[in-house]
């Protein structure tokens, strides 16, 4: 009696081949994947100071936009600068106001130039925490950007920023007297 070898394999144990096998390349190419599909940080008025202080690490950061604000980059101290890799959203008309020696909210025109190309924003965090004071205007609305360390708010009209402004420079200005 002769005992004849197998020559094939089974339907199942092809089927479980090919299951580990498929589950092996889903987990390679979904880590690989990962990167590309994970959803990027957002960055809108409201959350600008916060997303900038992660990138910090106790130095001055200074972020500039060009190109009509749609690319932006950081410059950590006086030099190293490098492209901000975020999703950037200053959203349709944007404008930055600054308080005038007169009192007023006025629209900054000129935030210089980087490499022969005009910077539309510039938003400086220092070392101690305090950052630019502006008020933003896009299609979605006005921002408060406090330079201390108060959260930005969503505003009105112009002349409640102003009040936020003001009541500010008015706290810091007093808040040493003795008598």
């Amino acid at each position: 009696m002769t005992i004849k070898g197998r020559w094939g394999f089974t339907l199942i144990e092809l089927i479980i081949v090919i299951i580990i096998i498929s589950t092996m390349s889903f987990m390679v190419f979904s880590e690989n994947m990962g990167g590309g599909v994970k959803d990027r940080e957002r960055v809108s008025p409201l959350n600008l100071r916060q997303s900038i202080r992660k990138l910090a690490n106790g130095e001055q950061i200074t972020l500039f936009c060009i190109d009509r604000c749609r690319s932006c980059y950081i410059m950590r101290g006086r030099g190293d600068i490098q492209k901000f890799e975020v999703d950037i959203n200053f959203g349709m008309d944007f404008k930055v106001y600054t308080l005038d020696r007169g009192g007023e909210l006025t629209p900054i025109e000129d935030f210089g130039r980087v490499e022969d190309r005009k910077v539309c924003f510039r938003y400086t965090l220092y070392r101690n925490g305090s950052g630019s004071k502006y008020v933003l205007s896009n299609s979605e609305g006005l921002y408060y950007l406090p330079s201390y360390f108060g959260k930005a708010q969503m505003v009105d009209d112009m002349d409640s920023a102003k009040k936020l402004w003001l009541r500010e420079e008015f706290d810091l200005k007093d808040g040493g007297n003795y008598y």
